[in-house]
């Protein structure tokens, strides 16, 4: 073989190898662009932000989709710190998987912003009743059912939380409650 025909051959193979690696370089830059802008696009995708994705969220936890779930409603709270809905929903999905620590992590995050919210500081009792904080869930507990005194569905979960521990008394005086208040609306509503 002449040497004109192999530095030939090799000049023709770098080309070619020089021609792949820019368009490999190329796919990779495009490819890590879209990952990076793929979170914006699918919390902006229909102009809802938070609450498009809040729901997209509770459908997946309504159909068993845990890893779907979670990351609707981390997307929701990404676009929007402060949606509650997205919190409780992310702590339901922490609590089923009995990830306590994840789940408490949300649910004091979303109280700093929302700190007279029943339904957050009954979430936060449920995640430390079932991580074996008893006094913490009490209290935490206890601060629902005084920031919704008129609220059937708190008092319903404060009463259990007492009627587990074992305090029969003050779970049936929580249920007794509960039942007034449904009463009382119940009048109302028929007034009307």
């Amino acid at each position: 073989m002449h040497i004109n025909q192999i530095v030939n051959r090799r000049d023709a193979k770098t080309h070619r190898n020089g021609q792949s690696r820019r368009h490999v370089t190329a796919l990779i830059l495009l490819l890590a662009a879209s990952l990076w802008t793929l979170p914006l696009v699918a919390v902006a995708q229909d102009g809802a932000g938070a609450q498009a994705q809040y729901e997209q969220g509770e459908q997946a936890l309504r159909k068993g989709k845990m890893r779907d779930a979670e990351k609707h409603f981390l997307l929701a709270l990404r676009a929007d710190e402060t949606h509650t809905q997205s919190a409780l929903g992310l702590s339901e999905v922490y609590l089923m998987q009995r990830r306590y620590e994840d789940g408490l992590k949300v649910i004091k995050k979303a109280l700093k912003d929302n700190s007279d919210d029943a339904a957050l500081w009954a979430r936060q009792g449920h995640l430390l009743r079932d991580a074996g904080k008893m006094k913490q869930a009490r209290r935490s507990y206890d601060r629902a059912a005084e920031l919704a005194p008129e609220d059937p569905e708190i008092l319903q979960q404060v009463a259990g939380f007492y009627n587990h521990t074992g305090n029969r008394v003050k779970a049936e005086d929580l249920s007794q409650k509960r039942d007034r208040v449904l009463e009382k609306r119940a009048r109302d509503e028929a007034n009307q």
